[in-house]
């Protein structure tokens, strides 16, 4: 599937409300947005072969808020949640980590995004967040700090929940 900016369809005079990412009903999804420094939207999207299959793929996309300049990243395997980019959209964050398919504890990681120029990307664990995931107060929602030289998540790791701060190295 070739995407463009012909997916997208804008009625900014009129007040209606559009989709900034056309997408098929049944086969795609979009959803967990938010804006970069420079005012792009990006949102978790994912798309499948049929109404019913678990063929999932995964990207975020990066798209102007009037809908022009679509890109896709493609995810190797299952997705961070929650991401968040650094100050200058070349690095993402997530609340989960699956750098390969044999990678079976993800879910206990934060994982940092590399977006690369081939529209892939390239996942790297970060640290082990120890949430629990039980309630809705333990969810690590990972963030770059504004420097980007650190990340910020919450985790009830000892207890209670608490924020926590990690390094960002990549190498």
């Amino acid at each position: 599937m070739v995407f463009s900016s012909e997916n997208v369809g804008c009625k900014c005079k009129t007040h209606e409300i559009w989709p900034l990412v056309r997408q098929s009903r049944y086969l795609e999804s979009v959803g967990h947005e938010f804006f970069t420094d420079d005012g792009r939207v990006v949102a978790q999207y994912s798309r499948r072969s049929t109404p019913h299959s678990s063929d999932w793929v995964y990207y975020d996309v990066f798209v102007n808020p009037d809908g022009s300049d679509l890109r896709f990243y493609k995810y190797p395997h299952l997705p961070p949640i929650h991401v968040k980019t650094n100050s200058k959209a070349t690095m993402g964050v997530g609340d989960r980590c699956f750098p390969s398919a044999n990678f079976k504890e993800g879910s206990s990681y934060i994982g940092l995004i590399k977006y690369l120029g081939n529209g892939e990307v390239e996942l790297k664990p970060l640290c082990k967040h120890g949430t629990s995931w039980l309630t809705q107060h333990s969810h690590p929602h990972p963030i770059f700090t504004p420097n980007d030289e650190h990340v910020i998540f919450s985790s009830d790791r000892e207890g209670c929940c608490n924020v926590y701060m990690a390094p960002v190295v990549w190498d």
